[in-house]
Parts: structure tokens; C-alpha cells; sequence
């Protein structure tokens, strides 16, 4: 199994810093006005929540997957009509997303930290692109034992 080199204090801050920021973000997810975007989601999953369907228009608007996502904070907290759901809850999964993404951060960053395999490890003194080995590593040169009075660079 390869270990990480990333020390394990630096996964245990990095993940402090992540739930300090969620900390502070969740409870305050409703207090700004909602944006354009938000707005227009906003809309068109009040319409997927009361008539159970999403119209999908490519030229105008995004894919459907969070509008069908937000259906689960809906449906858990019981909201049939999109007047009973509120700006947190259309956040909720945004954030949520937002947060799994950062936290795929310290995942890439213990991978890239890992003891490299052997059989991709590059030769030479840990370079990408290793410069040749020393003349004295290679096979010897059959012009090189010729004596010098029989080469052309005279």
C-alpha cells in the first residue's frame, strides 16, 4: 500500500478550515437576496415540485440535476408547493456540492503526496525528465578504442 507524505496534521487543519467554513455559511444561507440564476432554478423546480415534471430547455436554461436534487431537502422537510420552501433550502444543495469539492481537495492532495509506484518512478534523481546517464553507464563506443591517428578529426 503507498503512503502519503502529507503529514496528518495537515489533513486534520484542512478539514477544521472546511467545517468552520460550512459552520459559518449554513446558517446564514438565507440571508442574502437570491440572484438571477438562483431565481429562474428557483422557478423551475417549484414547477417540477408542484406538477412533478421539468421541462428541459437547451438553448435557455441548465440541465435538470439540481433541480432534481433539491427535490430530497424538499420532500425531508415535507414542502409541496414552492411556497413553502425558502432560499436556504434551494442553497442547501449547492453547498452541499460545493463543500464535497473542496473537501476532494485533501484526497488529491495525499494522492499527489504518495510514494510513487517503482515502475512508474523516473530514473535519475527524482526529475520528470531525467538527463542520460553518465558515459560511463552506457555501453562503450567502438569508435572510442580506435587509436586516435585513424579518426577524421585531426
Amino acid at each position: 500500500m503507498k503512503t502519503s507524505k502529507l503529514p496528518k496534521s495537515t489533513t486534520f487543519w484542512f478539514l477544521i478550515i472546511l467545517m468552520t467554513g460550512a459552520a459559518l455559511r449554513l446558517p446564514q444561507l438565507s440571508r442574502r437576496p437570491m440572484h438571477t440564476d438562483e431565481a429562474v432554478h428557483a422557478i423551475k423546480f417549484g414547477s417540477l415540485l408542484e406538477n412533478g415534471a421539468y421541462r428541459y430547455d437547451q438553448a435557455e436554461y441548465h440541465g435538470p440535476t439540481l433541480n432534481y436534487l433539491t427535490l430530497i431537502p424538499a420532500y425531508l422537510t415535507g414542502a409541496k408547493s414552492l411556497e413553502e420552501v425558502n432560499e436556504a433550502m434551494l442553497r442547501t444543495v449547492p453547498l452541499f456540492f460545493g463543500l464535497i469539492l473542496i473537501a476532494g481537495l485533501i484526497g488529491i492532495l495525499r494522492w499527489s503526496a504518495r510514494e510513487p509506484t517503482p515502475s512508474v518512478q523516473p530514473r535519475g534523481s527524482g526529475e520528470l525528465f531525467p538527463s542520460p546517464p553518465d558515459r560511463n553507464d552506457r555501453e562503450r563506443d567502438p569508435l572510442d578504442d580506435q587509436p586516435d591517428h585513424l579518426t577524421d578529426d585531426q
